[in-house]
């Protein structure tokens, strides 16, 4: 079975906290290159919501997976002594934050055809409504 971005975060996000979310969009994604054991490795950044509207939901760690999760005060979640100032990971709390404020939505996506005579449709994200900005419109 073959899942995109969103779907992987929301599945991963249950299986091993048992919190059903909903996707509200991407924030950032980083790319690395000579992660551990010698690979290159993509990071997406994801903006959940706890499904079906709720403000709580209770964690079950799946410890075969995790050690520990729990819920965290939003300006504390923030502090790390392990994140480097500058650094990528800086950075993308700095996209939390904003999100978080409301000046940052990320990106969202859109199902649209595939085009190139190809039957169905693929998974593309942006930060705009995807008919604003098809180009034979513009």
């Amino acid at each position: 079975m073959l899942f995109n971005s969103p779907d992987a975060a929301v599945r991963e996000v249950f299986e091993e906290t048992g919190v059903k979310c909903e996707f509200h969009s991407i924030l950032g994604i980083r790319h690395g290159h000579n992660a551990p054991f010698g690979k290159s490795d993509m990071f997406f950044l994801v903006s959940l919501r706890i499904a079906d509207g709720k403000t709580h939901h209770a964690i079950a760690v799946q410890e075969s997976e995790i050690a520990k999760a729990e819920w965290r005060d939003r300006n504390d979640a923030f502090e790390s002594q392990h994140i480097a100032k500058g650094s990528h990971m800086d950075h993308l709390y700095g996209l939390c934050r904003m999100h978080l404020g409301g000046t940052y939505q990320g990106m969202g996506l859109q199902n649209l055809p595939a085009g190139f005579g190809r039957d169905g449709t693929v998974v593309t994200y942006s930060n705009a409504d995807a008919e604003g900005v098809m180009a034979s419109n513009l």
